[in-house]
């Protein structure tokens, strides 16, 4: 609004300046532009457009804006709207007339250097990149491979010897061969050759590994899968002490580098140390560590820390200094002095090779090298970082990691490995749930297979064979469309209706808040490309689809299109840990849940507390993780109590905040309160949902119990937020990545909020903890650390119908019992792949148990939101 104006009249005084009277095309505001020095000779023509960049404001005159453009101050481009490429700016320093000739007619007939340039940047593609189509195998193990380019079609035959034989590649992978020996072409197809001595073969190069990961497969292929497809688990206090260091290390090296004294004092690096430990609360909290323990594990490291700066650090030094190399110190001697820091935590992603990558810091040492900072032990995998040898375990790793029939990596065997193992848990559920493995064939200590194992039956494998196969199917959507991200050209994409092609940035715009800024990046399509390409209409209709935060994808199948307000596809790898979750050995909830959910038990009933307390006196595996498993796994009928209620009843504050509820309203309300397990609130649109779920909230927080409000978005997990507000009750709104995915309405109430100020320290949040009954969070932040050491009495999740069933579970396993709230007559879940739609992925956890078990049902029938005319007619209908 204050950069962009048109030109009304241009006048020059006698000494060449001019003034120019501007409006803005925007809002109508009015400007006069004062041109003096090398501005004079801008030629400027009414009706031009032109932006005005930082000039010299004088103020108002008569409500006209008063701006000055100078040989100091301020900057004029004109006709902002014709974008030119830099080529051709920097061209015009040498000839503008060929510059200006090149933008309208091109730049001419190609040359030899100009082609070849071009080519260099394609030849990395298009001669790298494959899909395999037929594999063949000799006598000798050899391997021959037919590969066709998805990118221009070409075809060639790629052979296999030495340990390439081993690559376990199919027909329909994707493959990038690199630097092959060339055998040249017969009939128009390529002969690649790859052996011991030459080439290197990358399977599935768009599943992108990290180096960790990699490195990690050298030790236990399984457990790296097992950490790529399940995440790697549970923070614990020396991976929460590592990171703080590597914070420490960095800052170190920056204030080395660049600050102004050079190289930190020792008290700079404790107080900054303080400073770490204080931003990081919220990790030490989930992992029970206290700062005083976290800032003298960081002091610790000072004194070392230091010596290397000194050493290595270009901080008065003459010249480099030695470094010497190789295990043990007992290497070659390499010069070594650090001149700059390039960059800090630089993510790099590497498709040609298939890896990613998050470097510690990026260091300028004559060359720009990588820098990894260790804190743990040495290892021989912190050295395997820095070889390319581990790329071809990434071959086989990326393997177990697509397509619905591949099994993961066999298990290590090693009962000294395997029982220290963090990810034995997991191996264990995954070895007898899908792979039919047992005791022997685990290679683990009996005890140790015994107590990880022994509580699943042959229903529970058939549950999680079948969802972890809809998410794998979900999954494949997304894995597609990365793959065609690296190998198929924009324009190519563009026209399948996959993305937008030929963007250009056109700025950077920073917008402050009050502790955030924000990144705009808007982009225009260059002017030398074609319009923009039409979207695919709805099976049926002419009519276009609307799609919010998805690429419109055209089909020759029907297309199911959704407007969500703050939907994303997001949350794979946190399912299949919710569905791994549910096998767990655990006791009490979870394990409930698991029967509830798999069993599908006949309905019973409990009327008294005290009958209820014998029964869970006689389970042997009480708790929240095995109850949730009956729930959900075994769909075991709920439980419900009358005495609570009667507590409840009594509360002059409830039958206050229940008041205006209807019947049906107050019914669900009771239902809440009875129940033992878990209740399901069905609505239609304008039933009051909310409304009720608010006071079923009120009536628990008076009844003592503890809540954890739910929803799959943060507009829903929020419209109850404000509403809990508006009705004086005390919660805690946890939130995701960002902050400003919080309604303003709602921000106050997260920690270090203006309510929780002191929700910052891991004190503040031990006492949230312990004070706040309510907790809000979307089902995929229950990962929160103030969760982490937390249950609660019960779990509330809202539009439920809308929840695929493993997102779900994950903070079901962290209360006792559950409400559901929704409406499975509505929309389903959104899934993306019609095989995991048609396979159940779109059936909810409230559809599941409302058919399972229609007594814990709760319906509300009166609703406020439809004209009567109109209720009439569907009536009639």
């Amino acid at each position: 609004e204050e950069v962009h104006y048109q030109v009304q009249h241009v006048q020059e005084d006698l000494h060449g300046d001019k003034r120019l009277d501007l409006v803005s095309p925007i809002n109508g505001s009015r400007a006069v532009l004062h041109l003096s020095d090398m501005w004079q000779d801008l030629p400027v023509q009414p009706g031009d457009s032109l932006n005005v960049i930082r000039p010299r404001d004088q103020g108002c005159e008569q409500s006209v804006r008063q701006l000055v453009c100078s040989a100091s101050e301020g900057l004029c481009v004109l006709h902002p709207d014709i974008l030119l490429s830099g080529t051709t700016v920097t061209s015009a320093m040498d000839c503008t007339r060929k510059a200006w000739l090149s933008e309208l007619f091109g730049g001419g007939a190609n040359n030899d250097k100009a082609v070849l340039g071009t080519l260099s940047h394609e030849l990395v593609q298009e001669e790298v990149h494959y899909q395999v189509q037929h594999v063949q195998e000799d006598l000798h193990g050899d391997k021959r491979l037919d590969l066709v380019s998805p990118i221009n079609g070409s075809r060639a035959v790629l052979h296999l010897s030495n340990m390439w034989q081993d690559l376990p590649v199919q027909p329909g992978d994707s493959l990038n061969v690199i630097r092959p020996r060339d055998q040249g072409c017969e009939q128009g197809v390529r002969q690649l050759v790859c052996s011991a001595s030459e080439g290197l073969c990358v399977l599935h190069p768009d599943i992108l590994l990290s180096g960790t990961t990699v490195t990690s497969a050298m030790d236990c292929t399984r457990k790296a899968w097992l950490s790529e497809l399940f995440g790697g688990g549970a923070n614990n206090d020396k991976a929460v002490l590592g990171t703080l260091s590597h914070e420490l290390v960095q800052w170190a090296l920056l204030a080395a580098v660049q600050g102004p004294m050079r190289l930190p004092s020792r008290a700079q690096c404790v107080t900054q140390a303080h400073e770490i430990v204080a931003a990081s609360a919220s990790k030490l909290f989930e992992v029970g560590v206290s700062a005083d323990v976290a800032v003298r594990a960081l002091t610790d490291k000072v004194t070392a820390l230091l010596a290397w700066l000194a050493k290595y650090v270009g901080a008065g030094h003459a010249g480099p200094r030695d470094l010497v190399m190789g295990p043990n110190h007992q290497g070659p001697a390499t010069q070594v002095l650090v001149e700059e820091v390039v960059d800090i935590e630089e993510s790099i992603w590497a498709p040609q090779y298939g890896l990613k990558g998050q470097l510690d810091a990026t260091l300028r040492v004559d060359s720009l090298v990588p820098f990894e900072y260790k804190s743990g032990k040495p290892h021989f995998s912190h050295r395997a970082q820095l070889s390319l040898y581990f790329l071809l375990l990434d071959d086989r790793l990326a393997a177990h990691l697509v397509g619905k029939q591949r099994l993961p990596p066999a298990m290590l065997r090693n009962e000294r490995q395997c029982g220290t193992c963090f990810a034995a848990t997991y191996c264990a559920l995954v070895h007898k749930a899908l792979e039919g493995g047992d005791e022997a064939s685990s290679g683990m200590r009996p005890q140790q297979w015994s107590g990880l194992t022994s509580h699943l039956g042959p229903s529970h494998g058939q549950f999680l064979r079948h969802w972890l196969g809809l998410v794998e199917l979900e999954d494949s959507a997304a894995r597609e469309g990365r793959s065609a991200l690296w190998a198929v050209p924009g324009r190519q994409r563009e026209l399948q209706g996959s993305c937008l092609a030929d963007l250009q940035l056109q700025d950077t715009l920073v917008v402050a808040a009050k502790k955030e800024i924000r990144m705009m990046e808007p982009y225009l399509r260059q002017p030398q490309s074609e319009g923009l390409p039409p979207l695919p209409t709805q099976p049926g209709t002419a009519q276009p689809p609307c799609a919010a935060n998805r690429a419109v994808l055209p089909s020759a199948a029907a297309v199911l299109w959704r407007l969500d307000k703050d939907e994303a596809a997001a949350g794979v790898t946190q399912q299949r840990t919710n569905l791994l979750m549910l096998m767990e050995a655990a006791s009490g909830q979870v394990a409930r849940l698991r029967d509830l959910v798999v069993d599908l038990a006949p309905p019973r009933m409990v009327a008294e507390q005290q009958r209820t307390n014998l029964l869970m006196l006689m389970e042997a595996a009480s708790g929240q993780v095995a109850r949730l498993r009956e729930l959900v796994v075994d769909l075991a009928p709920p439980r419900m109590v009358a005495e609570q209620a009667a507590r409840c009843e009594a509360s002059s504050d409830l039958a206050v905040a229940c008041s205006h509820l209807n019947s049906e309203q107050q019914a669900a309300v009771q239902a809440v309160l009875q129940m033992q397990d878990y209740t399901l609130i069905l609505g239609m649109p304008g039933t009051g949902k909310t409304s009720t779920t608010v006071c079923a909230i009120q009536a628990m927080v008076a009844a003592g119990r503890s809540v954890l409000l739910t929803a799959y978005t943060n507009s829903a997990v929020d419209n109850i937020c404000l509403k809990l507000a508006a009705a004086a009750v005390q919660f805690v709104r946890l939130p995701g990545s960002s902050l400003d995915a919080v309604h303003p309405g709602v921000r106050g109430h997260t920690p270090g909020g203006e309510r929780y100020p002191a929700g910052n320290s891991a004190e503040g949040l031990t006492q949230l903890a312990a004070d706040v009954k309510v907790v809000a969070v979307t089902c995929l932040g229950v990962r929160h650390p103030l969760l982490a050491r937390r249950s609660f009495d019960v779990c509330v999740l809202d539009e439920a119908s809308q929840v695929a069933l493993p997102a779900s579970l994950g903070p079901l396993s962290l209360a006792s019992s559950f409400v559901l709230v929704g409406d499975h007559h509505q929309l389903p879940p959104l899934v993306t792949n019609p095989a995991a739609a048609a396979q159940g992925m779109s059936e909810s956890l409230f559809k599941q148990l409302s058919e399972a078990h229609p007594q814990a049902v709760v319906q509300l029938c009166r609703q406020y939101r439809m004209a009567e005319e109109i209720q009439v007619c569907c009536g009639w209908a």
